[in-house]
């Protein structure tokens, strides 16, 4: 197999892993996929049930030495940095493509879509923009002057203001979901600034703030996909019914590629929330994946 998709998980998260490898294995287009897993702590029960099911799995470790006061016990975190870091917990694939455990793939079509931005040595990554998403940022004024607070410029500031102020009004680069080719040029800048960026800022944002730094700052080159290609849930979908599948809720109603439940709420197990079909129906569902 010269390709992977990869993902991280705890305790805490298998069962949100377990969905999104269903959801792999559902696609007989994904067969080729070596499913990979980062694991943080996994009960040997789940690392021996997972590697029956085919998933190759590492344990992660800490790339830099942190103290104790600022893991505080969070061994999780230890993980989220190890992200850019996937090409050397499995170095035997050609093209990477990374899922958080709580996305699944809708459908399978996107998936192509970032293989072909990793074949072409371009990182393919999915700008949190769309009409439907809103505002780019979050902005307070205070007597006529403005208080940004977009992830970039609160991620970055107090690592690099200048940065922070030319990363401010960009549109997030989700760290959920992108690809990357082995022989691509990006790992090892991507792999410095993460480290820096969580010595200098937060362990948990700082795959994701390195991102930013590394595509618009530096100029790595990426393929930003549609929104449709890593859809956050937070913004609602429509759902078709003779399909089965979450689209988007403007038209043309694109198909979700992959729904990533990056809020809390939308991960539990039983919480249901309002989603309006195509014929204009109110359905009360689900948004996790439920097999279908």
């Amino acid at each position: 197999m010269t390709n992977a998709i990869v993902s991280t998980s705890d305790d805490n998260r298998i069962e949100l892993f377990y969905e999104l490898l269903k959801s792999i294995r559902k696609y007989e287009a994904l067969k080729s996929f070596q499913v990979c897993l980062l694991s943080t702590n996994l009960s040997s029960k789940y690392k021996e049930d997972l590697a029956s099911k085919n998933v190759l799995i590492v344990e992660s470790e800490w790339k830099y030495k942190f103290s104790q006061l600022k893991i505080k016990g969070r061994e999780y975190l230890r993980s989220c940095l190890s992200i850019p870091f996937i090409n050397t917990y499995f170095p035997d694939f050609e093209n990477y493509i990374w899922i958080d455990a709580d996305a699944w793939i809708n459908d399978p079509r996107v998936i192509d879509y970032y293989l072909s931005a990793a074949k072409k040595n371009l990182l393919g990554v999915t700008p949190q923009i769309v009409r439907s998403y809103g505002d780019l940022a979050r902005v307070d004024w205070i007597f006529n002057y403005p208080r940004i607070k977009s992830i970039y410029f609160k991620g970055l500031k107090k690592i690099n203001f200048s940065k922070a102020k030319k990363l401010s009004m960009k549109p997030v680069l989700n760290a959920g979901v992108w690809s990357l080719a082995r022989n691509a040029p990006h790992w090892n800048r991507w792999q410095e600034l993460a480290i820096e960026c969580a010595i200098k800022g937060r362990i948990f944002t700082a795959d994701q703030i390195s991102l930013g730094l590394l595509i618009y700052d530096e100029g790595y080159e990426a393929e930003l996909l549609p929104s449709y290609c890593n859809w956050i849930c937070d913004i609602l979908p429509f759902y078709n019914k003779k399909t089965k599948k979450f689209v988007e809720p403007s038209i043309p109603h694109e198909n979700i590629g992959i729904m990533h439940l990056a809020s809390l709420s939308l991960r539990q197990k039983n919480e249901k929330v309002k989603i309006t079909s195509l014929d204009g129906e109110k359905l009360l569902k689900n948004i996790r994946f439920d097999g279908n």
